[in-house]
């Protein structure tokens, strides 16, 4: 009886760490034939993780022998993080907006909603890599004469500061709302 010779395979990604939704590219080495996750019958496979995943693949050597490898791209959950306050101190009820910069400048859309949390606090994460707006508005029944405000403490959304962001990274932006009368123009 011959034993067939052991055989070890292995499995790489392109990038093992990256933004939400990017393409990744896997690549098997070491076995005739491979089988992945998705039933792919090839020695790579093109992935699109939006979380951290563990992506496998089977290796059949020439002698039928079978061996697993696996892979782990890990996706960052970094977003935006900051306190909401006003004159009186921290806002514990309301909602904060994180808006995107679409590829037109100065046109935008809301890629995330969030709670303002006890002491203000807020967090929105898994943010994609782009340019935002960060929009607080706190709630009337608390709060009557909180304004929406912009990231920079701007009452308007034309004159707010937009923040480039990456998704390797957490950014702070603390807002301390504008106080007055809701008062009627562009952007509000």
């Amino acid at each position: 009886v011959v034993q067939p010779p052991l055989f070890t395979i292995s499995v790489s990604a392109t990038n093992d760490t990256l933004c939400a939704g990017l393409p990744d590219t896997l690549v098997a080495t070491g076995a005739n034939t491979y089988t992945w996750f998705n039933a792919t019958v090839n020695d790579s496979a093109f992935v699109n993780p939006t979380s951290t995943t563990t992506y496998s693949v089977v290796g059949t050597s020439l002698a039928g022998c079978n061996d697993t490898a696996s892979v782990v791209i890990t996706v960052p959950t970094h977003g935006f993080f900051g306190a909401i306050t006003d004159l009186g101190g921290p806002v514990n009820n309301g909602l904060v907006y994180v808006i995107h910069e679409k590829i037109t400048p100065g046109t935008f859309d809301t890629v995330g909603v969030v709670n303002i949390q006890s002491g203000g606090a807020y967090f929105k994460d898994t943010i994609p890599n782009g340019n935002y707006l960060i929009k607080a508005i706190a709630d009337t029944n608390f709060y009557p004469i909180d304004i929406s405000t912009y990231n920079g403490n701007i009452g308007v959304w034309d004159s707010a500061l937009v923040l480039p962001h990456t998704c390797l990274k957490t950014d702070t932006v603390n807002i301390q709302l504008l106080q007055e009368y809701n008062p009627v123009g562009p952007g509000l």
